[in-house]
């Protein structure tokens, strides 16, 4: 743009002002938002076999898989833009039980960080983490499972993950 070589003070100001408001951008950068979708709540009533107790363990023939392994979950599991913006990389654990149906049930966050850790995070570090562990329950809720097998049957066997959140 050529400007006229005679500009009058109010001139320049104007196109000062004028530059500023559609040249510049701010330097406070907006935090971006990570939208949480209404997860189902479905609950198994049956017995469920947990791992954990020897009594159960001994029933159970097979441990519930998810189609594809892990690896393949791990691979759809994305990043919300939130943790991405912090830096937070993290593990998730989720507890859920895998119905005979190879279904998702009572999908839970096992682990939460401790008070004292939670307490050095700044406000949208802790938003950032709800937002992980959402993500995490999500991709549990969508993926399927071949069922556990105990006493040579399909079980409701509870299940224990670790969801790794890296940036990549």
């Amino acid at each position: 743009m050529r400007l006229p070589a005679t500009l009058s003070l109010p001139a320049v100001f104007l196109l000062a002002v004028v530059f500023m408001l559609t040249g510049c951008h701010s330097t406070q950068e907006t935090v971006p938002t990570y939208t949480r979708t209404e997860l189902p709540n479905r609950t198994y009533d049956g017995p469920v076999l947990t791992p954990s107790d020897p009594e159960d363990r001994a029933r159970i023939d097979q441990m519930p898989t998810a189609e594809g392994g892990m690896p393949q979950i791990q691979q759809r599991i994305g990043f919300p833009r939130t943790a991405r913006y912090y830096g937070l990389e993290t593990t998730v654990y989720v507890v859920f039980t895998v119905g005979p149906d190879g279904q998702p049930y009572d999908v839970a966050i096992a682990r939460a960080p401790a008070e004292e850790v939670l307490a050095e995070l700044s406000e949208g570090e802790r938003e950032a983490l709800a937002d992980l562990q959402h993500r995490a329950k999500q991709v549990i809720w969508r993926s399927s499972f071949e069922p556990g097998i105990a006493d040579g049957e399909p079980a409701a066997i509870q299940s224990f993950w670790p969801l790794t959140f890296r940036i990549r």
